[in-house]
């Protein structure tokens, strides 16, 4: 999988590479820190390209051009920081939960199907449907197993975001680079 690094201070990108694959999960990729797998656009004279979530253009300024000596500030660290705990969590929060040995998509496309599947339910209580699982396993979606998987999907939700939260704090009670640095990115 190609995936593009840019600077963790700046965003500003530096190159591209491959990313490795997972050797828990054969046919995911890891993605480290400070690079996405989108590709950034083309270069554009005067400008370069900035990581901001998105890729977009930004005015090349002396004080901004990459210098091997440059040391970023507290804040920007912080923001860095900031950027790569939310990407983890976005991760982790579209990884799938566990329900009785089945593992369940729970990424946008999964939750906005668990939402129309609950609506069905309100018109027609007996209401059932084949339901692909992330492993490709196939099971009977009913109402009885969509409320028995509940509680594993509202607690892998509230454990993602109970995460982000937790980092957040640690974050901005950083006094030092060291202290942002040491701020876990990884969900565990």
């Amino acid at each position: 999988m190609q995936i593009y690094h840019y600077h963790p201070a700046t965003g500003e990108y530096l190159g591209d590479g491959t990313a490795d694959e997972s050797p828990l999960e054969p046919g995911a990729y890891l993605v480290p820190a400070h690079a996405t797998t989108t590709a950034p656009p083309t270069s554009m004279a005067g400008k370069v390209r900035v990581w901001r979530g998105e890729w977009v253009f930004e005015d090349v300024q002396a004080d901004q051009q990459l210098d091997p000596e440059y040391e970023p500030t507290l804040e920007e660290v912080k923001a860095a920081k900031l950027t790569r705990i939310n990407d983890a969590k976005n991760v982790a929060l579209d990884g799938g939960f566990a329900h009785d040995g089945v593992l369940y998509d729970s990424d946008s496309k999964a939750r906005l199907a668990y939402l129309e599947f609950a609506l069905k339910l309100g018109q027609d209580p007996e209401y059932s449907t084949a339901w692909k699982a992330s492993t490709g396993q196939w099971v009977t979606m009913n109402a009885a197993l969509f409320m028995a998987r509940q509680p594993a999907y509202e607690a892998h939700i509230k454990g993602c975001f109970a995460w982000q939260e937790n980092r957040e704090k640690e974050v901005a009670a950083a006094q030092t680079v060291a202290e942002v640095e040491a701020v876990s990115e990884v969900m565990g």
